[in-house]
């Protein structure tokens, strides 16, 4: 079934070691949108710690945050499904780690909060050296974390429990599991138990989210590489674990790519467009085909790949070069006649001089340069149609 949605992991997965999003991997997110893919943000962080660069993307208008806890329209603001803990979780949850040598995290519409001396010095709680400006940057330090969870037990998203040891943090977490109802437990980070309500969990908000998008889990491909990320890999159609990822993460995936910091992305997505039809072979094949002294539209090309509402994936794929080389770019047009300029050529005049070139008049208009598309437009029929579907009947694409 064809891929119509990719859930991303943040950390670890789609941002490299230093917490960036490399040029490769943006261009593939660009790319999965422009062929009409839904790019989802499925990160254990929360909303007001993902990262500018992620959500400044147009291409991404959904984020699952604190694991599963909340999920965001980042185009209107809105919160579309959002999971507190219960008050009672909250209180056992302070039980239970009385005395010990924890520190606190917590998540209220999206904002993280944490103990002071943790914002203060991260690295003596087991927080690696490149998360030290992270935590300081995004984190509110609280003076009294225990009493803050009290005072706000009725609007936690989620809150974590920063324990440096890691034997400690595994007996914990078994304790907190025995004695702590209605709460799921993860670890996306060595020093971290990150807790929410028993209803949380990547995969439940991307369950969630299909639906509101009317989409199948088939129809889903998730990237990760921590232990919060293995259900979600399980649940979708194609669960992709990076090289990086923990064991736990790779048992539960269907392919592996290459880690994060080799735009294991990238890889992975580009691999989902290869599998059987190819729309940019098609684009590639149909835009060699325009006559010498025509033009053809992104429109009528797209039709002619038999993907009649993909024109501005056409465009998309003219911009950056996808459909191969000896393309003749410079006959293809907007729905009406309107060149594309330094948009997608060297210069502004460029494709009007290609055109003159083949004897196609151009004419400056308020739009633009524009050609008379009655008088140079290619006249393709239901013949043609008929002789590009064999074409890529042939070619198996």
């Amino acid at each position: 079934m064809k891929i119509k949605c990719i859930a991303l992991d943040l950390d670890g997965t789609v941002l490299d070691g230093r917490g960036e999003l490399s040029q490769g991997n943006k261009e593939a997110l660009e790319e999965a949108a422009a062929r009409g893919i839904e790019v989802v943000v499925a990160s254990g962080r929360s909303l007001h710690s993902l990262p500018e660069e992620i959500t400044a993307l147009l291409q991404i208008r959904y984020a699952i945050t604190s694991n599963g806890a909340a999920l965001y329209d980042l185009k209107t603001g809105e919160c579309l499904k959002k999971c507190y803990l219960t008050p009672e979780s909250v209180e056992r949850i302070l039980r239970c780690t009385e005395g010990e040598p924890v520190v606190f995290e917590a998540f209220i519409d999206g904002k993280p909060y944490a103990q002071r001396e943790y914002t203060e010095e991260p690295m003596r709680f087991g927080a690696s050296s490149h998360a030290v400006s992270y935590i300081q940057r995004t984190r509110t330090p609280v003076e009294d974390m225990r009493a803050f969870l009290k005072e706000h037990e009725t609007k936690l998203e989620s809150i974590d429990i920063v324990v440096r040891e890691k034997a400690l943090k595994h007996q914990m977490w078994k304790m907190l599991e025995n004695k702590v109802e209605n709460v799921y437990i993860t670890s996306s980070v060595s020093q971290l138990l990150e807790i929410s309500h028993r209803d949380s969990g990547k995969e439940k908000a991307a369950g969630f989210l299909l639906e509101y998008l009317g989409l199948k889990r088939e129809e889903l491909a998730a990237f990760g590489d921590g232990d919060n990320d293995s259900a979600l890999l399980e649940f979708a159609g194609v669960g992709i674990a990076m090289a990086n990822a923990s064991e736990t993460c790779r048992e539960k995936a269907d392919r592996l790519t290459l880690s994060n910091d080799e735009d294991g992305v990238a890889v992975g997505i580009r691999r989902i467009f290869s599998s059987g039809f190819d729309f940019y072979e098609r684009a590639g094949i149909v835009c060699r085909s325009i006559p010498y002294g025509k033009a053809a539209t992104y429109g009528q090309i797209a039709l002619l790949c038999g993907k009649p509402g993909n024109a501005r994936q056409v465009g998309y794929a003219l911009n950056k070069g996808r459909l191969g080389e000896d393309i003749p770019a410079h006959r293809v047009v907007n729905s009406k006649g309107i060149l594309s300029g330094a948009a997608a050529f060297d210069t502004f005049d460029m494709q009007k001089m290609l055109l003159q070139g083949e004897g196609v008049k151009v004419e400056r208009t308020e739009d633009g340069w524009k050609i008379d598309l009655k008088k140079y437009g290619w006249k393709t029929t239901l013949e043609d149609a008929k002789r590009f579907r064999q074409i890529f009947e042939e070619k198996g694409i």
